[in-house]
C-alpha cells in the first residue's frame, strides 16, 4: 500500500522566470490516471534523456539521482500572483527532497519551498529557501510547529491545508482542540470538493 505525501509547492523569484517555468512545468503527466498532462510534471521540469529511457536499469539509475521517486500526483496550481506560483500535488512514499534539490540547480533564479503532510503517520515537515545549491536541510517538525504553516495555507484557500488544519483542531492536535474552529475548516475545505472534508462535514451534520 502507497503511504501518500500531501506537498504543497511554492516558487517564488522575478515575474518573467516564473512565466517560464510555470510553462515549463506543464507537460506529460507522471501518473496515468491523471489524464495526458499535468500543470506539474516531473517529466516535464526534468525530462529523462532518451538514450536512457530505454534502457531499465539505467533508467531505474537516472529516476533515483535526479527525481528520487515516480513523480508529481493530483497536481493542481493554487494560487499564482506576479511573485509566487503556488501547486498541491502527491508524492508516494516520500517527499521530494532529491527532485527539489536538483530542480534548484536548474532554475538557480527562483527559490523553492515545500511543505508537506504525511496523514499515514501524521507527520509534518518543511523544508525551504531551496535556490541554486543552497538547501535548508528536511526538518520534522511537531503538530505544534506545523499549525501555523498549516494556517498560513488554508487562509491563502488551499483546500488541502484547510482540511489538514481543521483536523489539527478537531483532534487537538499541535493547538488546543476545538470543535467550531475545526467545523468552520472542514467546511471550507468542503465547498472546495475536498473528498475527506466532505465526510467530515457529513458526519457533523
Amino acid at each position: 500500500m502507497a503511504n501518500w505525501f500531501y506537498n504543497i509547492f511554492s516558487v517564488s523569484g522575478e515575474k518573467d522566470e516564473l512565466k517560464q517555468f510555470k510553462i515549463k512545468a506543464m507537460g506529460l503527466s507522471d501518473f496515468y490516471d491523471d489524464g495526458p498532462t499535468s500543470v506539474f510534471s516531473f517529466k516535464s521540469l526534468m525530462p529523462m534523456p532518451p538514450d536512457i529511457a530505454n534502457d531499465p536499469d539505467k533508467c531505474n539509475k537516472w529516476i533515483d539521482e535526479n527525481w528520487g521517486m515516480t513523480g508529481a500526483a493530483g497536481a493542481r496550481l493554487e494560487a499564482e500572483s506576479e511573485s509566487e506560483l503556488v501547486y498541491y500535488f502527491e508524492t508516494r512514499n516520500d517527499a521530494p527532497i532529491t527532485f527539489l534539490k536538483n530542480l534548484g540547480k536548474l532554475w538557480p533564479k527562483l527559490k523553492f519551498r515545500d511543505s508537506f503532510v504525511e496523514p499515514m503517520n501524521l507527520r509534518y515537515a518543511l523544508f525551504m529557501d531551496v535556490q541554486g545549491e543552497t538547501f535548508t536541510p528536511l526538518a520534522l517538525t511537531s503538530p505544534e510547529d506545523a499549525v501555523p504553516v498549516l494556517r498560513e495555507e488554508a487562509e491563502m484557500g488551499i483546500a488541502e491545508s484547510q482540511y489538514n488544519l481543521a483536523v489539527c483542531y478537531a483532534d487537538g492536535e499541535g493547538v488546543k482542540q476545538d470543535v467550531e474552529e475545526a467545523r468552520k475548516w472542514f467546511e471550507l475545505a468542503a465547498a472546495q470538493g475536498h473528498s475527506l472534508a466532505l465526510e467530515a462535514v457529513a458526519k457533523r451534520q
